[in-house]
């Protein structure tokens, strides 16, 4: 285990506009908004999965069971995978929720666990992606038994494509991807659970197709919580 400090990543929620909301700061797919920011979340909705309705509960596939123990097995003895993880991980019924209301065609796809590229000892799971590889969500695991959850224009495919390099080296990566200024690749902190980053993605998108001019979703109580967060700009001077 190394002695270095661990790296502090910027609390962000990558996500779409919410129109007048909470309208993007530039014309992107993406924007990011201060974690701290966002509207709070029911606590009563996170537990279970409860959002999720019968799905939360639904039958595990036997296939995603077996990976989810191959990849618990494939840790190191300091990490084991959480538990809400592993239940929403071994049920498509309820990890197929994120699928069908995206919003930017996001998917489900479960990786095996790769060496986090900015933090010695560290690792990382994706679990969700862009369909256009914009953007990739990663269970992060720490050798001190925490984990979050974490957001990265970084891919773990490239990983396998990696230079080889000397221990005490920082880790790169060989393509343009995941990378800003001087090729140092980024993570944010993006949500402290599973349960929580599900709930706020599934949400904001059901928010989203309520106030989008292109879609009529229904406004329900809880989305109208939500965006009760948000002022409107003619609200702003009230």
């Amino acid at each position: 285990m190394t002695d270095q400090p661990r790296p502090v990543f910027p609390r962000v929620w990558a996500a779409t506009d919410l129109e007048d909301h909470r309208p993007a700061s530039m014309f992107a797919t993406y924007s990011g908004w201060d974690y701290d920011t966002l509207p709070p979340l029911d606590p009563a909705r996170l537990k279970g999965f409860a959002w999720a309705g019968e799905a939360a509960g639904s039958a595990p596939d036997p296939e995603q069971v077996e990976f989810l123990a191959e990849i618990a097995g494939s840790l190191p003895e300091c990490m084991v995978l959480p538990d809400a993880f592993v239940h929403f991980a071994t049920r498509p019924e309820l990890y197929e929720q994120l699928d069908e209301v995206s919003t930017t065609s996001c998917y489900i796809d479960i990786s095996a666990p790769v060496p986090s590229p900015v933090e010695k000892d560290a690792v990382v799971i994706r679990f969700f992606r862009d369909q256009q590889d914009c953007l990739f969500w990663y269970l992060y695991l720490r050798p001190d038994g925490t984990s979050f959850i974490a957001e990265s224009e970084w891919s773990d495919e490239w990983a396998d494509h990696d230079d080889e390099e000397d221990e005490d080296d920082e880790p790169e990566t060989d393509d343009g991807g995941g990378e800003e200024e001087g090729g140092e690749v980024r993570f944010s902190w993006t949500g402290p659970s599973i349960e929580e980053f599900a709930y706020r993605y599934w949400l904001e998108c059901k928010a989203w197709y309520v106030v989008s001019k292109y879609f009529g979703g229904e406004l329900t109580d809880e989305i109208a919580a939500y965006l009760a967060h948000y002022k409107k700009p003619a609200e702003a001077g009230d």
